[in-house]
């Protein structure tokens, strides 16, 4: 396990020099004072955080930890650790996330040693997963320079053409270096992304229960039909409900069916059967489950694309939100074909005697 760089943001290094001495036994250790802090934090990059709250003597000191912590919220975010003699005083929500700990400053080194060894095993991840995109992105912006350099030379142009080129080539690198076969759950984008609705979200009922199948439903209108602000956008939504998967495997002609049977009737890698999508779970948030794309409704949006009563659960991700629009094209573009008398094309097509139930 590497080094992790920790940093104390606080203007009384004194006052947190034991914590200091124990956390440098481990990781490499830095205190910074709260003037300058946003270049030390772009500068030094911490892995964690340990922030003091108030700059001065409290009461009589400002909060400028509010300031630091809002910094690493939204431009460098990592586990943070208010270390303040008045951590209690604090009521910013975003606090109770679970990167967030808070501790307050004392002789007993206790309680801090027990929130970073909590935070440590964040921090790790996070570090981990952020060399992989580094070394990825490296190996993409390796790729793509030859060309931009021989179409480009004005150097604005240049660099905004590696950037766009590295990235798209980063996002397809990524999606291809997978940790061996897809969780059924990856499938799922949590939190989704952005504000608009999008073809295969998730939604559900604001008031229903996240282990309820009736109450989500999954999105059918395209996407482009859906942004917020842009003409000729749709003012109802396309959904489908979703149902029980006893309910679902009975409609898909699978009554009962065991695991084995589901398996061999390639229902699952298929994707969609006679209207039916199966949904895999995304636990705490969304039960097994599966659409009924043929029991539809339509759901008004708001001014800001919001579908009352419903919220925006999860999106889906390529190439299973494609997925989505082509079983239920199986259902709303199927040609209604009248009976016809088959016989004598199948025996045109293969003479021989026709055996009855062959």
């Amino acid at each position: 396990m590497i080094k992790l760089k920790v940093l104390f943001i606080d203007d009384d290094e004194a006052s947190v020099r034991p914590a200091m001495r124990w956390v440098s036994q481990t990781h490499d250790c830095a205190c910074i004072p709260f003037r300058n802090f946003e270049d030390e934090l772009a500068n030094r990059q911490p892995h964690i955080a340990i922030v003091d709250r108030f700059e001065g003597t409290p009461p009589q000191g400002t909060d400028e930890g509010a300031t630091v912590f809002d910094a690493i919220w939204e431009r460098r975010f990592c586990p943070v650790l208010i270390y303040s003699a008045f951590p209690e005083a604090d009521t910013d929500d975003r606090k109770a996330h679970p990167f967030v700990k808070h501790v307050k400053k004392g002789a007993d080194l206790r309680e801090f040693r027990e929130a970073v060894a909590g935070l440590l095993a964040h921090a790790q991840a996070i570090e981990e997963a952020e060399r992989h995109i580094r070394q990825q992105f490296a190996v993409a912006m390796r790729e793509v320079a030859p060309y931009a350099s021989s179409v480009c030379t004005d150097p604005t142009r240049y660099n905004d053409m590696v950037t766009r080129h590295g990235r798209r080539r980063l996002a397809a690198l990524m999606d291809e270096l997978t940790l061996g076969a897809l969780s059924v759950w990856e499938q799922y984008i949590y939190p989704p992304i952005g504000t608009d609705i999008k073809l295969g979200d998730i939604l559900k009922l604001k008031n229903g229960s996240p282990d309820d199948p009736s109450a989500f439903r999954i999105v059918l209108t395209p996407s482009c039909d859906m942004v917020v602000g842009q003409s000729g956008r749709t003012e109802t939504i396309l959904v489908a409900c979703c149902v029980p998967n006893e309910t679902g495997l009975k409609a898909a002609g699978l009554p009962g069916a065991k695991a084995a049977k589901i398996i061999d009737s390639h229902f699952l890698k298929t994707g969609h059967r006679d209207g039916i999508l199966p949904l895999p779970p995304l636990k705490g948030r969304i039960p097994s489950m599966m659409a009924d794309l043929k029991k539809l409704e339509l759901l008004p949006r708001s001014n800001s694309g919001a579908t009352k009563p419903y919220e925006q659960v999860a999106s889906i991700d390529s190439p299973f939100r494609e997925l989505v629009a082509w079983a239920y094209l199986s259902v709303a573009c199927r040609p209604g074909v009248p009976d016809r008398d088959l016989e004598p094309w199948a025996a045109e097509i293969a003479p021989g005697k026709l055996q009855k139930g062959s």
